[in-house]
């Protein structure tokens, strides 16, 4: 009687590891990635260095427009923000990054993994990848899609888009950090140039060849990929006889930060402002042409001064539509800056949907308020704190000793969203020395970040900027 038993049990055994897995893509939250390169660059056949390149992505999903078409309703759709970090000579994971710029994007996904970029300015680099064929498959089993790659080896600001052509081979199911996911292989060969030009590319690129293998994991329940790694080798020759070659890596990981108490957050913030509410966007006065001012957005085309990122070029509109995690500034605006010394912190929780920022130019009404000179608005896109000027020493990065408690309060808040990121800008005083206040103000911003590191909130969870 036991045989029986023991044979059944073997056959379903067999069933289990020999089932068949139809993937299919159905993101719902927001998240952020971090696409992280690690390379080894040839300039005309001559190695030049070794640089690694970082892109944070901070995206939040969103309702499709109301007219787009019936079809792609369906589809998962979000927007957000792409922000490239200065290269470094060395992977400086553990420490703050500087940002070269900050791309906006808007993008669908279909169930079968295939993206549409409706606002394309060069982001993301890798679309459509990994996607996933009609029918179940088993280990071992392959199919082919196409792709797209975005790419700018000589960091121009005009992004080049290849179509690549991609095998897929599925490997299995496993468990990566407590998650079920499939784990898929895919290799495609670079060839641009011979059938494939990208007219609203670089239009100095003349071809581009090489070679890509990528290990994937992707979730089980929603089809998203949360770790890629590309190894790369490949060539691009242009026009004027130039080349540069590219051999390396790319890392791109996806994380889902915890959902953040809202209510112990609302009243931390009501706390340190002394507001009874949290007033909305609309009802904000602004005094003397300045606003409470969050970031530049590169919607608008401003990016960091003295940064190498420019505008790309497209067909497609250039701005962003929902869920931004900055916005412009007037021209007004920025010169009013000018005129004060300050410190900003823009921080964006995905999962909550919060937003904050520490900033000079606030509504100085509101600000006279309370005694911490903070003041808490809640924006379409969350919340952001706008603080006023934090004082330095002159010409200087060293703050004065009687703003420590205030630094202490600012703190304590975002101790209570430990798992964000946090951009800080600086300004500085015009002093007609338009390079010493960048560097100034870049000094400024990195002191507020060691500041924040002092009081227990790690340093790689920050980037900063300079404006001057």
């Amino acid at each position: 009687m036991k045989k029986p038993v023991i044979f059944i049990f073997l056959l379903l055994s067999a069933v289990i590891v020999n089932a068949q897995s139809l993937i299919t893509y159905n993101q719902g939250p927001s998240y952020y990635m971090v696409e992280r390169s690690d390379i080894r660059r040839y300039d005309n056949g001559k190695f030049t260095g070794l640089t690694s390149r970082e892109v944070r992505s901070f995206i939040s999903s969103m309702n499709a427009p109301s007219n787009a078409a019936s079809a792609v309703k369906q589809n998962s759709w979000f927007s957000g923000h792409f922000y490239v970090l200065e290269e470094t000579k060395s992977n400086m994971q553990k420490t703050s990054k500087g940002l070269s710029g900050s791309i906006p994007s808007t993008f669908h996904i279909a169930p079968d993994g295939k993206m549409t970029v409706v606002d394309d300015n060069g982001f993301p680099s890798y679309r459509s990848f990994p996607s996933y064929p009609s029918k179940a498959v088993l280990p071992g089993e392959s199919w082919r899609s196409e792709a797209v790659r975005s790419v700018d080896p000589y960091n121009t600001g005009i992004y080049t888009k290849m179509p690549i052509y991609i095998e897929y081979v599925f490997s299995g199911e496993e468990t990566y950090k407590g998650e079920q996911v499939y784990r898929i292989k895919a290799k495609w060969a670079t060839r641009y140039g011979v059938q494939y030009m990208d007219y609203y590319g670089d239009p100095n690129l003349k071809s581009a060849s090489g070679t890509h293998n990528a290990d994937i994991l992707v979730l089980k329940d929603t089809g998203a990929a949360i770790l890629i790694r590309d190894t790369m080798d490949e060539t691009f020759t242009y026009k004027d006889g130039s080349s540069v070659r590219l051999a390396g890596s790319t890392l791109l990981f996806t994380e889902f930060p915890p959902a953040v108490n809202k209510e112990k957050l609302y009243t931390a913030l009501k706390s340190l402002s002394g507001q009874d509410a949290i007033a909305s966007s609309g009802e904000l006065k602004p005094q003397s042409g300045t606003d409470i001012l969050p970031l530049p957005s590169a919607a608008s085309g401003k990016t960091p001064e003295g940064s190498s990122q420019t505008k790309s070029t497209g067909k497609e509109s250039q701005s962003a539509i929902k869920s931004e995690l900055l916005e412009s500034v007037k021209n007004g605006d920025r010169e009013a800056v000018k005129n004060e010394e300050s410190v900003s912190i823009n921080k964006k929780d995905i999962e909550a949907s919060l937003h904050s920022g520490l900033s000079s130019g606030q509504d100085s009404s509101a600000a006279d308020e309370n005694n911490t000179g903070v003041f808490v608005e809640q924006l379409d896109t969350g919340i952001r704190l706008s603080v006023r000027d934090i004082r330095f020493a002159s010409d200087s990065a060293v703050i004065l000793s009687e703003e420590k408690w205030r630094l202490d309060e600012i703190a304590k808040v975002l101790l209570l969203v430990p798992d964000s990121f946090f951009l800080v800008e600086g300004h500085t005083a015009a002093t007609g020395n338009p390079s010493g206040e960048k560097k100034l103000s870049i000094e400024r911003a990195k002191k507020i970040i060691s500041e924040m590191a002092s009081r227990g909130i790690a340093e790689e969870r920050f980037l900063y900027a300079g404006y001057g």
